[in-house]
C-alpha cells in the first residue's frame, strides 16, 4: 500500500485529480500484490455508451473505468459529503477519496472472483460463488442490485480500503477532524444504507434477508440452493461483526446498537479505530 500512498500524496499535494496513468498504476499494484493474474487488462475509456453515469465495470479478465462517469459520481459524492461535514482539506482531497473508492470497488469484484474460484473453503467463497452465479441472470441482478451481496461487499470494501489509506496520510494532508469525518461517513454508509431497524420488535433486516424476496424456484435452482441452505449460509454467530457487515449478512439488534454507539463516538469527535472496533464477536 506504500506505493499507492505515494500516488495519493503526489496528487493531493499538487491539487490534481488522479490521472489515467495513476488509475492504471493503482490497479496493477493491487492485482500484482494479490496474485489476481486472471485480470489481463485495465482500461480507462471516456464513457459507457449504455450508462452515462457508470464509473466502472469488472468482467472476467478486465476492469474498465469510464472517466466521464467517474467525474459525475465523485462530484456528487463530494457535494453530499461537504453538505454533511466541515472539512479542513480541499475539494481535491475529497474528490480523490471518492475516486479511490471507485477504483477499489472494481478491484473488490476481482477479489470476489479470485475467492470464488479458489480451492479453499470459506464463508466468503460460498457467498461470492452463489451471488456471482445469480448475477448472470441480468433481470435478477438489475432488479435486486441494491441487495446483491457482491455489490454490498464491493461498496463496503472499497470504502474501508480508501479509509485505511487516508488514515495513513500525514497530518499536513489530512487532519484528525477530517479522518473522523471520513470514518463517520463510512460507518453510516455501512449501517444506515444497508440495514433497516424495527425498534418495537427489536429486529434488524439485512441485505441478505431482503434479497430473498427476489428468489423464486428457478433462481435457486440455477445455483443449486434452497432457502434452508441459504439460511445456513447467511446466519452465523461465530464470526466477527466486521465480516457480517462487509458481506451484508444478518446482524442482531445488539450489534446494530453497538455500531450506532460507534457512530455516536465519532459524532463526539472521538478518533477511534473503526476496523478494530468491528473486529469482535458480540
Amino acid at each position: 500500500m506504500e506505493e499507492i500512498l505515494k500516488i495519493i500524496i503526489k496528487c493531493n499535494k499538487a491539487r490534481k485529480l488522479l490521472s489515467v496513468d495513476d488509475v492504471k498504476k493503482i490497479c496493477h499494484i493491487v492485482l500484482k500484490n494479490n496474485g489476481y493474474s486472471f485480470v489481463k487488462k485495465v482500461i480507462v475509456a471516456r464513457s459507457n455508451p449504455n450508462d452515462k453515469d457508470c464509473g466502472g465495470v469488472f468482467g472476467n479478465d478486465m476492469i474498465v473505468f469510464f472517466y466521464d462517469g467517474v467525474i459525475k459520481l465523485i462530484t456528487k459524492y463530494s457535494d453530499d459529503f461537504t453538505d454533511m461535514y466541515q472539512i479542513d482539506g480541499t475539494t481535491v482531497d475529497i474528490l480523490n477519496y471518492y475516486f479511490l473508492s471507485i477504483i477499489f470497488h472494481e478491484l473488490a469484484h476481482a477479489r470476489q472472483q479470485y475467492l470464488a474460484n479458489s480451492k479453499y473453503s470459506s464463508l466468503e467463497k460460498r457467498v461470492f460463488s452463489m451471488f456471482l452465479d445469480l448475477s448472470k441472470n441480468k433481470d435478477f441482478y438489475e432488479t435486486n442490485y441494491s441487495n446483491v451481496l457482491t455489490e454490498i461487499n464491493a461498496v463496503n470494501v472499497s470504502y474501508m480500503t480508501t479509509n485505511y489509506l487516508y488514515n495513513k496520510l500525514p497530518y499536513n494532508f489530512v487532519t484528525t477532524n477530517d479522518k473522523i469525518s471520513y470514518n463517520l461517513s463510512m460507518l453510516k454508509n455501512f449501517l444506515y444504507a444497508n440495514y433497516e431497524i424495527e425498534p418495537k420488535s427489536e429486529t434488524v433486516i439485512s441485505p441478505a434477508e431482503r434479497i430473498t424476496s427476489g428468489f423464486d424456484e428457478d433462481i435457486l435452482k440455477s445455483v443449486n440452493m434452497d432457502i434452508e441452505k441459504y439460511s445456513k449460509l447467511i446466519y452465523h454467530d461465530n464470526i466477527t461483526l466486521y465480516k457480517k457487515i462487509m458481506l451484508g449478512l444478518p446482524i442482531t439488534y445488539l450489534e446494530y446498537a453497538y455500531v450506532n454507539l460507534l457512530i455516536d463516538e465519532l459524532n463526539a469527535s472521538q478518533d477511534i479505530n473503526v476496523t478494530k472496533k468491528l473486529q469482535k464477536i458480540l
